[in-house]
């Protein structure tokens, strides 16, 4: 069974919680992971839809530069793209973002 979106956290460049919210998913949970999400029944029970909580995220971020690792598989689970243009994704090209090529440091001449 697919994944779903069970909460969403956006921190500032000073790690600071600008956006948290739990997510109740479009569809009924079978198994919410809880030894690892610590996600349970009840925190979803009351939680906003899915749609609002994906609708509030793309407008938090409309326009922003978007640091963090994979960022594909959580720009999937919200239902939304970012610009390429404004996404820094340490998976795919923190070589670039260190201004090394191929993963390798520049040589010193």
């Amino acid at each position: 069974l697919p994944s779903k979106l069970a909460s969403v956290c956006v921190v500032n460049e000073a790690e600071e919680v600008v956006y948290f919210s739990y997510c109740r998913p479009p569809c009924a949970v079978t198994d919410y992971r809880t030894r690892w999400s610590g996600v349970t029944a009840p925190m979803l029970a009351t939680a906003p839809p899915f749609e609002a909580v994906s609708r509030e995220v793309s407008a938090l971020l409309k326009g922003k530069v978007v640091v963090g690792h994979d960022l594909q598989h959580d720009f999937a689970a919200l239902g939304f793209g970012h610009p390429r243009r404004l996404v820094r994704d340490t998976a795919r090209g923190l070589p670039s973002l260190l201004g090394t090529r191929a993963g390798r440091p520049r040589k010193l001449r």
